[in-house]
């Protein structure tokens, strides 16, 4: 007879489902190996159904649980937020991304995909001034040769300056612009030495696991990486982070569409 802890009621499908292929490989003797393959395949197909449906399948909590005491800081907000086209981040994922970056007070910051520079700024307004501001985007002359298909929402057809909206700035000096193709850069030279990672590049799921792999290797012992646009119109941004939290504690920012990994935790 095999017993088994019910799901609870604020359990979802996938972690009562996760618990049960727990029992089954850890508590439950060979001769119910079987239990455990049936058990698989039907967390497969919940995960297929919900894939299929937009619905995220992340963990989600609130900024203040992640990062305690952030719900009352005063973050600094770019003015050219009030400007700014569909392609830039909007006012609620700004405002985080310049809680975190006032609280983790990051040495090194590295961000995929500068776009016009908005998030950029940010970035540069909430963190000390001896802070170094990595940031990389296209070239413009070789913005249509990549090694995957572009995925932007339809900025990748568009003219734009790349980190305009940090240009002139009092900010722009600890800012260091960087040029290519994210899925064939170099990171090596970062390896191990960055605090904070914000990727937000091109949203095929093939780059976006590059972009991933090689935002894992860039960060220090205690880092944290943010990533942008998890939600049901990047299809591969939402299968290549529920694939990665399988393995790391990835959590989505409650109301918005971020997800955080701390790298402490």
């Amino acid at each position: 007879m095999i017993f088994q802890t019910p799901k609870s009621s604020g359990q979802t499908d996938i972690e009562w489902l996760k618990y049960s292929r727990w029992c089954a490989k850890k508590c439950i003797p060979p001769i119910m190996i079987d239990l455990y393959h049936l058990i698989e395949r039907r967390l497969q197909k919940s995960r297929q159904c919900l894939h299929q449906s937009g619905l995220p399948l992340l963990k989600r909590t609130f900024l203040d649980e992640l990062f305690p005491g952030s719900k009352d800081y005063t973050v600094a907000v770019p003015m050219q937020h009030l400007y700014a086209d569909i392609g830039s981040l909007p006012l609620a994922e700004l405002t985080i991304l310049g809680a975190i970056s006032r609280y983790t007070n990051p040495r090194s910051v590295f961000e995929i995909g500068t776009y016009r520079g908005l998030s950029t700024l940010a970035i540069a307004m909430n963190t000390s001034d001896d802070t170094e501001l990595f940031t990389l985007d296209l070239d413009k002359q070789n913005r249509n040769v990549t090694k995957y298909p572009m995925e932007m929402g339809g900025i990748e057809a568009s003219s734009f300056p790349v980190g305009e909206y940090y240009h002139g700035s009092v900010h722009e000096r600890k800012i260091q612009q960087l040029y290519g193709d994210s899925a064939n850069f170099d990171f090596a030279p970062f390896t191990g030495g960055i605090d904070l990672i914000f990727i937000d590049g091109n949203h095929l799921y093939e780059n976006v696991k590059t972009d991933s792999f090689n935002a894992f290797r860039m960060l220090r012992s205690k880092g944290v990486i943010i990533w942008d646009d998890y939600h049901a119109g990047y299809p591969g941004v939402m299968k290549c982070l529920d694939e990665l939290a399988e393995s790391k504690p990835l959590v989505r920012i409650a109301k918005t569409r971020l997800v955080v990994y701390r790298s402490d935790r």
